[in-house]
């Protein structure tokens, strides 16, 4: 049986001497703009696999949400490896819906979890226990937030208060309520006017353009920025 340090600390492993060691990183981000934190976790992955003599075959990147993951889920059972690294478990998983399917999968196929932030491996028996207890610990914590998140955009929506960007037709002021952009507003009026009149979407943004009419990042109207401006409430 092999020991193997995570993070400093001698853990054992359920691995015999002559087990296959091929190894695949999977990072994941939801939107693109996080893309040092890609290299962040492919860091992460590479160090860690190199001082537990694993063999890293390939690190697989993903900007894709957590909710989305069946996919690469089935992409990965189809490969051939030992164990899956992953920088944390939420990289892999936000939900306790699924998680011990993912985990029986994977050990049908001979494969095993790895999460180095948690510092937990599948393939040990106390581990596999430890990966159902923390992505429900994060699924708590996702609804948490969640319901944090909801009542506090209702109190600000409720005193007319900026819940972030202020949306078009609108600036924040100076004690955070919303104030009518009179600017907006008249391209808001028009717009409207136009779809009232019958215009087409496609055909209002044509108007727009031949009016030198343009948006807050002084780039030309599209048919779906036509579209919300024809949904604003302007009572607000």
């Amino acid at each position: 049986m092999r020991n193997l340090p995570l993070h400093g600390a001698a853990v054992e492993w359920n691995l015999m001497e002559d087990d296959l060691m091929k190894t695949v990183g999977y990072c994941r981000v939801s939107t693109k703009p996080q893309h040092l934190s890609l290299k962040n976790q492919q860091d992460t992955i590479t160090k860690f696999t190199i001082n537990n003599n694993l063999d890293l075959l390939d690190i697989i990147t993903e900007v894709k949400s957590s909710k989305k993951l069946q996919d690469t889920i089935l992409h990965l059972l189809g490969l051939d490896f030992k164990f899956l690294v992953v920088s944390s478990l939420d990289r892999l998983c936000r939900s306790n819906d699924n998680i011990e399917t993912i985990l029986n999968e994977f050990k049908e196929n001979g494969k095993y979890i790895i999460s180095i932030k948690e510092n937990i491996n599948s393939s040990n028996q106390e581990d596999y226990v430890k990966f159902i207890q923390y992505v429900n610990l994060y699924d708590e914590e996702l609804k948490l937030i969640s319901k944090r998140t909801s009542d506090v955009l209702g109190y600000l929506k409720r005193n007319n208060k900026s819940t972030g960007v202020a949306p078009y037709g609108f600036y924040v002021g100076t004690n955070g309520t919303l104030v009518k952009n009179q600017n907006e507003q008249n391209i808001i009026r028009l717009v409207k006017n136009l779809r009232m009149k019958r215009y087409k979407f496609r055909e209002i943004v044509k108007i727009l353009g031949e009016k030198n009419i343009v948006s807050r990042k002084n780039k030309p109207f599209g048919v779906a920025s036509v579209h919300s401006m024809v949904m604003i409430d302007n009572k607000r």
